[in-house]
């Protein structure tokens, strides 16, 4: 799968422009805020729904207008799709072959690694989860609605601790209800996440081993907020736990005004060997493991979507050093998928080889295909 061609409208500063790319590598060249990470940000959008850099949708109109657009023509083995995306202040809308659909028009995926998913194990657990909630979304569907609903939930039983009208009975009555949610969608929640972490912990050994052969086992470790001796039990029991353990904590919820008790307050820690990285790991380590992290995630979608993702690298060969430079780009030179590269200096990439390549440079918007 690849994309054969892109056009946007009005999109952030790029007012109109169509490109055409090539099957394996594409290299977007410019200084910061020149635009080359908005042409990579519309192409997650298609894949994805939603930016990787803003929260808001609106914000990738540009300033001078009241709507934008995105136009895709995407290559697979089922043939050719084309994909469509319009914006305007109230709403996005997605078409697929002139269809409009209800969400992201296609299967087709595309996978980001940015310089933020480098930090990703000195951030904070909330990133880790949401790294992992994502990427269990593109294989289950499934999973995607059930974390909406306890999410939901989450936010309807912090309002009622903060009430400030209610009295404790009041409150205590009225989570009843909520309580029974969250131990069911929270035990799916947990379950789900150990299951596909378990896989992704088959792939992530032999990728960290390939980059640094003389470091221990390395693993994503689940430590779940319910407590990991809990993690091989069914879904009713899981379930059975988060209510006793909401029951003992209710005092401590009334006091703090918060949900302390749920798959909302679990993490995700990155091991080699028993250690933990981000507590006793170096800064190679960390870097190796996130490089490592991202092999395994395209071995992993590549498995169950049975094709290769598009893959985005933004600005990321100016935060590796040269060896683990060197083994990215040989790694993506293997790959037989469609790769999208952002930098601002043109020696970041030399490593990458220029069989296949298509270079664009970028100014204030402006796009020129070398």
């Amino acid at each position: 799968m690849h994309i054969q061609s892109l056009s946007l409208l009005h999109y952030r500063n790029i007012i109109g422009h169509t490109l055409s790319f090539e099957s394996k590598f594409n290299v977007l060249i410019g200084r910061n805020a020149q635009g080359k990470t908005n042409i990579a940000e519309s192409i997650y959008m298609l894949s994805h729904g939603r930016s990787f850099r803003s929260k808001e949708f609106r914000d990738l109109i540009a300033w001078t207008n009241d709507h934008a657009q995105i136009d895709a023509h995407i290559s697979h083995e089922l043939g050719d799709d084309h994909l469509r995306m319009t914006l305007n202040q109230e709403k996005k809308i997605f078409f697929r072959n002139q269809k409009k659909a209800r969400a992201t028009p296609s299967k087709c995926c595309v996978i980001l690694f940015s310089p933020e998913e480098i930090f990703l194990i000195r951030n904070s657990p909330s990133a880790r989860r949401k790294y992992i909630d994502r990427l269990i979304g593109i294989v289950s569907t499934t999973y995607k609605s059930v974390l909406h609903k306890y999410e939901t939930v989450v936010t309807q039983r912090n309002k009622l601790l903060q009430s400030a009208d209610l009295s404790i009975q009041h409150i205590h009555q009225q989570l009843i209800p909520w309580n029974e949610q969250l131990a069911v969608l929270g035990a799916k929640v947990i379950s789900a996440r150990h299951y596909w972490l378990n896989q992704l912990n088959e792939l992530i050994p032999k990728c960290y081993y390939a980059i640094a052969p003389n470091d221990e086992l390395s693993t994503f470790q689940y430590k779940p907020n319910c407590g990991a001796m809990h993690l091989e039990k069914n879904e009713s029991m899981l379930a059975n736990i988060l209510h006793e353990q909401l029951h003992m904590r209710q005092k401590d919820e009334y006091m703090r005004r918060i949900t302390l008790i749920g798959p909302q307050r679990d993490d995700i820690d990155a091991c080699i060997g028993t250690k933990s990285i981000k507590q006793f790991g170096s800064q190679g380590q960390h870097r190796t493991f996130i490089l490592a992290l991202k092999m395994a995630e395209i071995s992993f979608l590549q498995h169950h979507l049975n094709h290769l993702p598009i893959l985005i690298l933004d600005d990321v060969a100016s935060e590796l050093d040269q060896t683990r430079n060197a083994f990215l780009f040989q790694y993506i030179s293997d790959l037989n998928g469609q790769v999208f590269i952002t930098t601002t200096n043109e020696t970041d990439i030399h490593y990458l080889p220029t069989a296949h390549s298509q270079l664009f440079d970028i100014c204030d918007g402006q796009i020129k295909s070398r």
